[in-house]
């Protein structure tokens, strides 16, 4: 190509309509692109083009025929079929692929033809009239598909053979080797174009150089494919520093719904000695780019208007899903969209998944990593716990921050808060808080009693602390709540038994141990902080220690305002006053006097018959009614535990 060619940037899209990809190969190497590509490029549909990753250079382009699609496409689209990816080893999530005008279209008047099942020994040689009738047939199938390449496969091609007055059938899978078409070429047989089937000696022979062995089109593992593909590059190499003992064995691990096996550990030793299994290749929970890479590669039947904005939004979003719960995803998704569209009286055209569509599939498809001990907290908003404001801005600044504004935290040099400890006399909303950290900030929550976690057996409790982080680490950003940690985090005073300390060693090394914590936060929450070993309070462990006062008396009011309903609630009732009486009363005994004035208002909506409201003297009598446990001597102990007296 000269200098001045133009040369624009697209992303590879498959062929929109299944009825493009013909059986019999016809047309496959036309690409299909909009009317402003054609003209950016100064070419005319049905001319040759050049491909090519823009990652990988020029020198690995290949040739196609360049065509108008019938149907509406972004000037930033191409549209390949899937055989022609398979044979130029392009992905739909290449995220660019080079494309630019191209040359004459070429005859080809001689094909070599490589028999893959005579070549790899599985097949016999044709020869004499048997190979001249394959021939014959696959000349036939040349004219058919009008456009030939490199790398075509022609797969379980059919041959009847009459013999003894019966008709014997044959299958072979034969593949376009070389010939007069050069490595990147697109070719257009000829009725005198002749096909030559040539055994292993013949291919071995021919100056062709052979395709490397690799993996390609598995959207969101690029840098395990890339270590996967230099593994396999060995066996298309010579070695210049001969090993005494190469190994053919690779191991894929991962995460469940990502590979092979999910615990490395447990392939026996046997077996990973050297010459055996010594590569081992991890295959990560996807990343956000990874999730939008393989959801787009799943092609989901969605309007090509909003599909990738779409897909973009859900890839952001579903945190922690392995490829396999993605793809569950999707079947979800379009098992609701299909109820919807049964449901629609006008139904339109054109049949779509929409994001309301997938929003229904995330309810219902959970990540893997999120079965069994997690805990789908109620949904409970930071508007729903009345005052609080200080315990929620230091939660929103620990948690929050490092995840949406990395930038402004790598500034400070400040790493993210491992741990934070809600500490407090009982029923001032610390639990309700966790709640509403798993709902505002949209993190993967894995909700544990510290009691659940303890078992007779020696070793479970240890086993399912560790489980959980595991798993917590899997499912990143997350958040690992603890309620009651006491029970798992006392102090190591020799009255506990090894069991607990056990549990408790196991925590600690999992907080601040080698392994890190990176987008893990562990939240816990204890009415008895002096019961704590010191060690889970040094720095690296519980980083913010946020005292949880009963409500203020802008608290109360925030309590008893959040309560209030236009059909509950009537005209006399005063917030003001009701605040004021209610001093020392627990987040939680406030809600409860709410729920003893509502009760009476029922009552009295029942005998009558009319829509009563709950009025002030219903209050007042709740109030006389509801007992306060919190005392003053126990606040004062909570402040002085805090100021470390």
């Amino acid at each position: 190509m000269s200098p001045e060619t133009k040369i624009l940037e697209l992303k590879i899209r498959p062929y929109q309509a299944q009825s493009q990809e013909r059986p019999d190969f016809k047309n496959v190497a036309r690409v299909y692109v909009c009317t402003d590509v054609l003209l950016d490029l100064q070419v005319k549909s049905g001319e040759t083009c050049y491909l090519w990753k823009s990652s990988e250079g020029e020198h690995t382009r290949r040739e196609a025929v360049i065509w108008l699609a019938t149907e509406k496409l972004s000037r930033k689209v191409v549209q390949v079929s899937k055989a022609f990816q398979e044979a130029c080893g392009f992905r739909l999530s290449d995220e660019v692929l080079n494309i630019a005008g191209g040359g004459e279209l070429s005859v080809a008047k001689e094909i070599l033809i490589k028999d893959v099942g005579m070549v790899e020994g599985v097949m016999p040689e044709l020869k004499g009239r048997v190979k001249i009738g394959w021939e014959c047939i696959l000349e036939d199938l040349f004219a058919r598909a009008e456009l030939i390449y490199p790398g075509m496969t022609f797969r379980d091609v059919l041959y009847r053979r009459e013999k003894t007055n019966l008709y014997r059938s044959f299958y072979r899978w034969l593949e376009i080797w070389s010939g007069q078409i050069y490595h990147d070429e697109v070719s257009a047989p000829k009725l005198a174009t002749i096909a030559e089937i040539s055994g292993a000696e013949a291919l071995a022979a021919s100056n062709v150089e052979h395709k490397p062995l690799q993996v390609v089109d598995i959207a969101g593992i690029d840098q395990a494919l890339e270590k996967l593909n230099k593994f396999l590059s060995n066996f298309n190499r010579q070695f210049d520093f001969p090993k005494l003992s190469r190994s053919p064995a690779v191991i894929l691990h991962g995460g469940s719904g990502t590979a092979a096996t999910s615990d490395i550990l447990k392939v026996p030793a046997s077996l990973r000695k050297r010459g055996m299994f010594t590569t081992a290749i991890a295959l990560p929970v996807p990343d956000a780019a990874a999730r939008k890479a393989i959801l787009k590669s799943l092609n989901p039947q969605m309007s090509p208007e909003t599909r990738d904005e779409i897909l973009d939004d859900f890839g952001e979003r579903t945190h922690a899903y392995t490829p396999e719960d993605l793809a569950r995803l999707l079947d979800e998704a379009q098992n609701f969209a299909q109820d919807r569209l049964d449901n629609e009286k006008n139904l339109s055209e054109q049949k779509f998944i929409i994001a309301e569509d997938i929003e229904h599939a995330l309810l219902e498809v959970r990540p893997s990593a999120m079965h069994d001990v997690t805990l789908r907290p109620p949904k409970v908003k930071w508007s729903d716990i009345g005052g609080q404001d200080r315990v929620k801005e230091a939660i929103q600044l620990a948690i929050e921050t490092p995840l949406r504004h990395p930038e402004i935290m790598q500034d400070f040099g400040r790493s993210p808060t491992k741990g934070l400890l809600l500490y407090g006399p009982p029923g001032c909303s610390k639990t309700l808080t966790a709640q509403a950290v798993a709902t505002e900030m949209d993190f993967n929550f894995f909700a544990v009693k510290g009691a659940e976690l303890l078992s007779k057996y020696v070793g479970d409790s240890e086993r399912a602390v560790r489980n959980i982080f595991a798993r917590a680490r899997a499912a990143a950003p997350s958040i690992i709540f603890f309620d009651e940690i006491e029970s798992i985090g006392g102090k190591r005073d020799g009255k506990n038994s090894n069991n607990g300390v056990n549990v408790l060693t196991t925590l600690l090394n999992e907080m601040d141990g080698i392994e890190s914590l990176k987008g893990v936060t562990v939240l816990a929450a204890t009415n008895k902080p002096q019961d704590l070993d010191l060690a889970l309070l040094r720095p690296g462990r519980f980083d913010e220690l946020i005292y949880v006062a009963p409500p203020d008396l802008a608290g109360r009011e925030a309590i008893l305002r959040a309560r209030k309903r236009d059909s509950t609630m009537g005209e006399d009732v005063d917030i003001a006053e009701l605040a004021d009486l209610t001093e020392g009363y627990s987040g939680a005994e406030m809600v409860r006097i709410c729920e003893k004035a509502f009760d009476a208002a029922i009552e009295r909506r029942k005998k009558n018959g009319t829509r009563d409201r709950a009025v002030m003297e219903d209050f007042l009598g709740a109030i006389k009614t509801i007992k306060k446990q919190i005392t003053t001597e126990m606040v004062e102990e909570f402040e002085k535990w805090a100021k470390g007296e």
